[in-house]
């Protein structure tokens, strides 16, 4: 919100006002340039509070009557994660995801849900109450029921089957990158011997 400045009545007032916009530009790029110093602009993940939240989560006792279904969507507890591992968000670590498969009592199959945007055969798009959201096919995992923290909704039964079938074509037709695949320090590999960091 712009300033109020009353209006010059002599030539010192419209001095003044020229030193007060200098200062305020001043003052801003100097926070601006002080905040992009110290977060540098990139997420930062937070191991250490995130391995406190999963002990906890961990020693989580799940009441008899909780249960959760194939075709629900989920605020689930996923965590900080290394490298491209979908992470969650906020002091729950926590992101939408959509339940593929119950595997048993504590075990389910998922997919994380992001709000951004994407498009390709790796992604799925689906809408709740007017806002679009991504299903991350690349993302797919397994976790412990633990994870659960609130259901959001359960999706139509149709729309359900046509996400199994696309993603059934991702894990089937989708062929393997061609760039840097296998590529270890500059090396391919050349037997399918396990290999350990130095």
């Amino acid at each position: 919100m712009p300033a109020i400045r009353p209006k010059s009545s002599s030539k010192f007032d419209s001095f003044f006002i020229k030193i007060l916009e200098l200062f305020e530009r001043n003052f801003i790029s100097v926070v601006y340039d002080y905040f992009m110093e110290n977060t540098n602009n990139k997420y930062t993940k937070d191991f250490d509070g995130w391995n406190l939240k999963k002990k906890a989560l961990n020693k989580r006792v799940l009441p008899p009557e909780f249960f959760f279904l194939e075709r629900e969507v989920w605020w689930a507890s996923l965590g900080v994660n290394i490298g491209h591992e979908i992470n969650g968000k906020h002091e729950r670590y926590e992101r939408p995801v959509l339940v593929l498969k119950k595997i048993d009592f504590d075990s389910l199959l998922i997919l994380p849900i992001t709000s951004t945007i994407l498009t390709g055969i790796n992604f799925y798009l689906i809408e709740y109450k007017g806002q679009k959201m991504t299903l991350l096919f690349n993302q797919i995992k397994s976790i412990s029921a633990n994870r659960l923290i609130r259901l959001i909704r359960r999706l139509d039964e149709n729309e359900f089957s046509y996400i199994k079938s696309m993603l059934l074509d991702f894990c089937l037709k989708n062929e393997t990158p061609h760039c840097n695949a296998g590529n270890l320090n500059g090396q391919f590999r050349k037997d399918s011997t396990s290999i350990t960091p130095d």
